[in-house]
């Protein structure tokens, strides 16, 4: 029989590499020269590495001779993987383990949930707190196996989400957590157009640029997430006035800064709906409804129906100056 045998202390029965049926009178004699045979037992210590090969004879009757081969090839035990990867991470991060290259060798990983995996390397893409835990890769050098450990740590980011709207006539963006509250020890930075910038939540930005506006919440751990909203209108003020001329001053009944408009209703001082539309934004400059024919001057009544909010009922003057 043949065996591979990593660096050891112990001595080998050379009869447990026997194969089949045999009888134990016989006499063990090393082939090569490691002069570590003592009986049957031989003592891999302080000899180099390499192949060792012996003979077991049994002398029966009539002179008959029976003979078995076993070699023994003695290897050195790999050193410990080296593995290159940081400790702790946040969600959304991508984890690199690197392992130093050794000549032939090969590779087995494992690690929570389950994991493995045979690749000298590994890399997770948009981690998640489901990482975390200890990761082991096993080398195997010509049968002989050394093992490294690694610890990684993936925490949470902060979970919101952003709602920009009109509160109490200020236009407002908040972020929102998505579970509970944010701790006292979570940071804000907001920033927008013309060089705004903000570390409270909520913020409020009534005639303030439109654009894009951005938060960075930042959390105990260092880990950190960012939303943007895009903002159409910071006016938070029914217009008691418009005057669609086309010079890009109060043109239209703007309410794009309100949000969850179900339906707008224009009416003349009749009481008739002269104007109507659904998810209304800043659609009406003074036209007659289903007609791009306008209006003439005059005061009119809006009801605006919110989908979330108690409907609100005012006056607008249309003015056209031609």
């Amino acid at each position: 029989g043949n065996l591979v045998l990593c660096v050891t202390s112990n001595s080998v029965n050379l009869f447990t590499l026997l194969n089949g049926t045999y009888d134990t009178g016989g006499v063990w004699q090393e082939i090569t020269n490691s002069g570590m045979l003592s009986g049957n037992n031989w003592l891999p210590l302080g000899i180099p590495y390499g192949v060792y090969n012996f003979k077991y004879t049994v002398s029966g009757f009539c002179n008959a001779i029976d003979e078995s081969f076993v070699s023994i090839t003695f290897n050195p035990i790999p050193m410990d993987p080296i593995v290159d990867v940081d400790s702790n991470y946040c969600s959304g991060d991508d984890i690199q383990f690197f392992t130093e290259t050794i000549p032939n060798e090969t590779y087995q990983w494992t690690g929570p949930n389950s994991f493995t995996a045979t690749a000298q390397n590994l890399v997770f893409n948009d981690s998640t707190t489901i990482l975390s835990g200890n990761y082991t890769v096993t080398a195997n050098l010509n049968g002989c196996t050394s093992s490294t450990t690694k610890t990684i740590l993936v925490k949470p980011i902060p979970q919101f989400t952003i709602e920009a709207n009109c509160i109490n006539n200020n236009f407002t963006i908040s972020a929102i957590p998505s579970n509970g509250t944010f701790s006292s020890s979570d940071t804000f930075l907001w920033s927008g157009p013309d060089g705004f910038t903000s570390a409270v939540n909520p913020i409020q930005i009534s005639n303030k640029p439109k654009g894009t506006y951005s938060v960075v919440i930042t959390n105990i751990d260092g880990c950190s997430a960012t939303k943007s909203v895009e903002v159409l209108s910071t006016l938070c003020t029914i217009p008691n006035g418009i005057s669609p001329n086309g010079d890009g001053l109060n043109d239209s009944f703007d309410l794009s800064g309100f949000t969850g408009i179900r339906e707008l209703k224009i009416f003349n001082r009749y009481g008739m709906v002269v104007y109507e539309q659904e998810n209304y934004i800043d659609q009406w400059h003074g036209q007659q409804k289903n007609s791009d024919k306008l209006l003439p001057d005059g005061t009119y009544y809006y009801l605006i129906n919110f989908e979330n909010s108690e409907p609100k009922t005012g006056w607008v003057y249309l003015v056209r100056e031609y």
